[in-house]
């Protein structure tokens, strides 16, 4: 009675959807600031694309032909300094990590563009865009420090939980054949009189309407070819191997048995995913009986 009007404690927040909604919160916070400089310093013009388009590449330091003017800027590499954008003379050479401003509108060459840039130290003049990059300082810089961290971050959970799957689905698959193992040994166990009273017990597992005794009867009937192929004198580890030493001219049904064998191993090595049907139930274990009547085994 005491706990009749106490509140349910709220449900805890998914961190997904807090960092996802961090991140649509600074994007709108950087549209508004790109509004706001469209607005007061374009001469009150608002063109919205410019807007989006500036908002997209706040937080990337590469120069592009829509990189605003009076961005600060830092050459990236040894760069050729043009006197004009026509290329005609080189004026000078700035070393990496000088540092200037972009003063007029880019002229484009192909794929590349040329931008004027008044640098702290002379010469002044044009260089292509490939030789500068943005100089992301103040809280733009401090923010996209904090997404590289971010998304170290997630890389590092995400190779982490990559990793996890990984090792839970060798488990889960080690368990399941351990499972058939000993299915197959408690089924190759089985007191049975003879091949003819175990073929007949198959028979009726593969006449089932359940699906589980139809891979039953398969497996069973991939013990028998394996038992009938031992008794011939063939050798190996696995029925495969057996199977291998075999020459066609010495067994007429080797493809039968081949394929019938395939089949149990896809049921045994993909389980409940191999979707089996009565009518496959049906081939597959014709394809035994005829290894079983070559040989007289049943």
């Amino acid at each position: 009675m005491a706990d009749k009007g106490k509140k349910p404690a709220p449900p805890p927040k998914n961190p997904t959807e807090t960092l996802i909604g961090i991140f649509v919160m600074l994007f709108c916070v950087v549209v508004a600031i790109n509004i706001l400089q469209s607005k007061f310093a374009d001469g009150g013009k608002f063109k919205p694309e410019v807007v989006v388009r500036n908002a997209l590449f706040s937080f990337s330091s590469k120069v592009t032909q829509y990189t605003p003017l009076n961005t600060s800027v830092i050459t990236s590499e040894r760069t050729d300094v043009w006197g004009s954008s026509l290329r005609d003379r080189i004026l000078g050479v700035h070393e990496k990590g000088a540092m200037g401003t972009i003063v007029s509108e880019p002229v484009l060459y192909g794929s590349d563009a040329l931008f004027n840039v008044d640098f702290e130290s002379s010469p002044d003049g044009w260089v292509y865009s490939t030789s500068i990059e943005k100089q992301l300082s103040g809280w733009v810089g401090q923010v996209r420090s904090v997404f590289l961290w971010v998304s170290a971050i997630v890389t590092l959970c995400g190779a982490f939980l990559a990793v996890y799957s990984w090792r839970q689905w060798r488990q889960i698959m080690k368990k399941h054949k351990d499972d058939m193992r000993a299915l197959e040994k408690k089924l190759g166990g089985e007191d049975v009189s003879s091949h003819n009273e175990r073929w007949e017990r198959l028979e009726k597992l593969e006449a089932s309407e359940n699906p589980a005794d139809w891979r039953v009867a398969i497996i069973e009937a991939d013990i028998l070819l394996d038992e009938l192929i031992t008794s011939m004198g063939y050798h190996g580890e696995t029925l495969g191997e057996k199977l291998k030493a075999i020459e066609k001219s010495d067994f007429v049904t080797l493809d039968d048995a081949w394929e019938a064998h395939k089949i149990r191993n896809r049921i045994a090595h993909q389980g409940s995913d191999f979707v089996l049907t009565h009518r496959e139930v049906k081939r597959v274990m014709s394809l035994f009986r005829n290894v079983f009547k070559e040989f007289d085994y049943i």
